[in-house]
């Protein structure tokens, strides 16, 4: 809504925001709200070696694509690469794990 406006200021008016990349940016601050909320819970947990697994799964391939993206299509390939490495293979496993936590600690309070 006022991200263009605030990159503006921030690094000047000389230089251009595409739409896919405030988009981007947009979709990563949301991924990263939800990850880190599960994160949270995750370390409450004490799932502390199931998160630094999936966090080293998902840096060696995103940190690869971010260097080849960057040369290809810019910056917006950095955001989106990090987007997708971190949507596949950080937040689907973290949801998978969640699921079924929960219906397990349900069956339990059934029991």
């Amino acid at each position: 809504m006022f991200g263009e406006q605030i990159l503006k200021t921030w690094v000047g008016p000389e230089v251009a925001f595409s739409r896919v990349l405030m988009i981007g940016l947009g979709v990563w601050t949301t991924l990263s709200s939800v990850i880190t909320a599960i994160a949270v819970y995750l370390n409450a947990a004490n799932k502390i070696l199931f998160q630094a697994v999936f966090a080293l799964l998902t840096a060696i391939p995103a940190t690869a694509a971010k260097f080849v993206l960057a040369g290809r299509v810019g910056v917006v390939g950095v955001v989106w690469s990090n987007v997708a490495f971190c949507a596949s293979l950080m937040l689907l496993p973290y949801t998978v794990y969640l699921t079924k936590s929960f219906a397990k600690q349900k069956s339990l309070d059934q029991a």
